[in-house]
């Protein structure tokens, strides 16, 4: 079965809208603060499902809590928290979520001369709401990895590394990863700083996640980088943007808060060119993202 992504002027005005909101994040960082970095950062679910929202939904709706400063990281529709028995406070305004709805067509296959079934998929729209904003529910909930304790948090992104069996070498002066040697250099854990809103094993694991995004891409996993990219070329900046989202969604899923790097201001202006040039950029780099995460989950044992 063959699978096509149906373009429509639905479609594109979604790509733009949700690109459109990340650019404006983007756009106005301070000191390269970004919405994934907060204290406590936790990954957006559904109040009726229970589930995270993944892709680039994950990156909206952090864009859309940081600009309002809501303290809740549950969405719901208007339908899902008035089923709930909760009513959305009216003047509220939604934020948009997109997913792919798929269909079947027949169509004549060019080469073969045959008809056969084609799997289309189309971007469609959703409206959702925070916690935040509606009446009579209570947004206190705090993450349950937070509720464990960071000493369980650090464990656990501890464990969560071992499992992976990335060859990992702490004796540099930065984090780094080599692509040729498939290692990953990192400075000794006591070189990190404890900042205002993380601690030393909070920053040196947010790093090394970042480094294990990019081991991810290696041709033996994902087949995702290309080696010969140069610093300041258009690929490299993108992966740089993969590894930067899928540290994010790690320490969201681990209970470990999120600093900017100082690097990220050589990338920032490389980012925000690109997502103005391509709509679809930002999409790209939050799928592949998610891709990676999920492979370094399945690396995990079962009741991880």
């Amino acid at each position: 079965m063959t699978y096509l992504t149906k373009q429509t002027s639905e479609t594109k005005d979604l790509y733009q809208q949700i690109t459109d909101q990340i650019i404006e994040a983007l756009s106005q960082s301070t000191n390269w603060v970004m919405p994934w970095h907060q204290k406590a950062l936790t990954l957006p679910k559904n109040v009726a499902t229970k589930k995270p929202y993944t892709g680039v939904n994950i990156l909206s709706l952090w864009a859309a809590a940081h600009k309002n400063n809501y303290n809740s990281f549950l969405w719901g529709t208007y339908n899902q928290w008035k089923n709930l028995g909760i009513q959305v406070r009216k003047g509220e305004k939604g934020h948009t979520i997109v997913f792919y709805k798929d269909f079947e067509v027949e169509e004549k296959n060019k080469e073969m001369g045959e008809f056969e079934l084609v799997k289309r998929f189309v971007l469609k729209a959703s409206t959702v709401f925070n916690a935040d904003q509606v009446g009579g529910f209570n947004t206190l909930i705090e993450p349950q990895s937070l509720l464990r304790g960071s000493f369980y948090t650090i464990d656990r992104a501890e464990e969560f590394v071992i499992k992976t069996e990335a060859k990992i070498v702490n004796s540099f002066t930065s984090a780094f990863y080599h692509y040729s040697q498939d290692v990953i250099g990192m400075p000794a854990e006591d070189l990190f700083m404890e900042t205002s809103n993380q601690t030393e094993e909070e920053n040196y694991y947010s790093t090394l996640f970042h480094e294990l995004i990019h081991w991810t891409g290696h041709k033996s996993r994902l087949d995702r980088i290309s080696p010969a990219a140069h610093f300041d070329s258009e690929s490299y900046a993108i992966e740089e943007l993969i590894a930067e989202l899928g540290s994010a969604f790690l320490c969201a899923e681990l209970g470990v808060s999120t600093y900017p790097r100082q690097d990220h201001a050589n990338y920032i202006a490389s980012w925000l060119k690109i997502l103005k040039n391509d709509k679809k950029a930002i999409f790209h780099a939050a799928r592949k993202a998610t891709q990676a995460v999920d492979y370094l989950k399945k690396l995990q044992p079962p009741e991880f």
